[in-house]
């Protein structure tokens, strides 16, 4: 759909600019920023309203469209705009600003790189001043096409505390936040950095000795993905045999939840060889996902504060290196009850696909799923089932066929169904398996019923 809010904002400067007392030459290049502008949006072609002024102007929009870094542009039209008295172009211009800052449309090295940088700028400077003198939050008129929002409209977009955001957070305040004065909102940012500070020296970031110093946990890896810390440990000594089946516990601290999360993972090395992966040590291919919390006995659940209603262990990160202690004390006074897990993926995949037909062990993922992680849908199992079937040298011609009929009722928008339709061509060749999906069971729509692919 148009977005007839920029449609309009373009025009009415493209007039604005029309209208100044600036050269010909200013005029054709702020306009062709304009129009620049426009078009990294969803708009229509809007020239036709301003085509007898465009013309004799002398605008080309082959030459003449260029861009302009937004916070110039921005700069210039909320200038040229307050010299003229058109307080609804200031209003607009701070809204279109702030609005691409929040969404990421402009990148942090266009404004300057650092929050502190950006307010030693003359355009941010004058942009907050124009801003003030013209009460752009005080501005009402019923011929308003652009709504400008305040600081308490998004200050939830960055409630964590993150190093990747704190820039943009406080140029947005800086430049939103107009009741408090510019100097709190400069202190403001140099406590959340000092805060950012603490939590790099977290006694989270220690967690691969503590945990190793618990049992036969290996550390293998950590990675950070937004406000969420992964850390990865192998559980146990390596199987002798390369298809064998590996355990591993991973370990999340969700910092906006405040949460310390466990879940464990089987991998098995005859799916990863189907994969088409290296045997050779390296990042796990994490599958059959389970929910430790779910072993954790419901009365606990009810009477132990140290547990989350979501399904963890609760832990700021800029808590003690004795509460973490404790967490994880608490944490693996469970651990005793994984065994009947592990005792389940002890068990070959190669035997477990043996023993029965698809039908019978469509049964037993159901039943499994839950309980052990095993195969989240249907799919995954059909395509371990063939596999194994093409390994013991028989060509899995009712597999295929099933398979095939199955993938048509998967909902296009579920992120692996290209990979299991592209799969399926392989696996008519041989022995393959998927990438593991990162998501839960698959939509499934059938004209005769509804299915969740569970």
């Amino acid at each position: 759909m148009s977005q007839h809010d920029i449609e309009d904002l373009v025009e009415e400067s493209a007039q604005a600019v029309l209208d100044s007392a600036r050269d010909d030459a200013q005029k054709r290049k702020l306009i062709g920023a304009l129009y620049a502008w426009q078009a990294q949006y969803d708009t229509g072609d809007t020239f036709g309203r301003l085509a007898e002024g465009l013309k004799t102007l002398g605008f080309d929009p082959e030459r003449d469209v260029q861009d302009l870094p937004l916070l110039q542009l921005a700069d210039t039209m909320m200038t040229d705009a307050a010299g003229l008295g058109r307080r609804q172009l200031v209003h607009h211009w701070l809204s279109a600003l702030t609005d691409a800052i929040d969404e990421d449309l402009v990148s942090l090295s266009e404004l300057g790189g650092t929050f502190e940088a950006f307010i030693q700028r003359e355009d941010a400077q004058r942009v907050r001043r124009l801003s003030l003198e013209h009460d752009v939050h005080g501005f009402k008129s019923r011929g308003a096409y652009r709504r400008l929002q305040r600081w308490a409209d998004i200050r939830h977009h960055y409630q964590t505390l993150e190093a990747r955001y704190v820039e943009r957070k406080y140029i947005l305040r800086w430049l939103m936040d107009l009741k408090l004065e510019p100097e709190k909102v400069v202190d403001a940012y140099h406590a959340e950095k000092a805060k950012l500070a603490r939590l790099d020296a977290s006694p989270i970031h220690a967690l691969p000795t503590r945990v190793s110093k618990r049992g036969p946990f290996a550390f293998v890896s950590a990675h950070q993905d937004d406000a969420k810390r992964f850390f990865t440990f192998a559980v146990g000594e390596r199987p002798a045999q390369p298809d064998a089946t590996r355990l591993y516990l991973e370990l999340e601290h969700n910092q906006e939840l405040n949460i310390l999360v466990a879940t464990l993972y089987a991998e098995s090395g005859l799916l990863r060889r189907w994969k088409g992966l290296s045997t050779e040590d390296g990042r796990p291919d994490l599958q059959f996902r389970f929910n430790f919390f779910l072993l954790v006995p419901e009365d606990q659940v009810q009477s132990d504060k140290a547990l989350h209603d979501y399904g963890g262990w609760k832990y700021k990160l800029d808590q003690s290196q004795k509460l973490l202690e404790q967490r994880l004390d608490s944490l693996f006074s469970y651990w005793p009850l994984t065994r009947k897990w592990a005792d389940f993926h002890a068990v070959p995949v190669a035997e477990r696909l043996a023993q029965g037909d698809l039908a019978t062990l469509e049964q037993q993922r159901k039943e499994h799923r839950d309980a052990y992680g095993w195969f989240v849908n249907d799919v995954e199992l059909m395509f371990a089932y063939a596999s194994a079937e093409w390994e013991r040298g028989t060509t899995p011609t009712a597999t295929l066929a099933t398979l095939a009929a199955r993938l048509p009722y998967v909902v296009d928008r579920y992120p692996m169904k290209g990979e299991w339709v592209e799969g399926l061509e392989k696996l008519r060749e041989g022995p393959y398996y998927p990438p593991t999906p990162t998501r839960l069971p698959y939509r499934a729509v059938d004209p005769e019923e509804e299915s969740d692919g569970r």
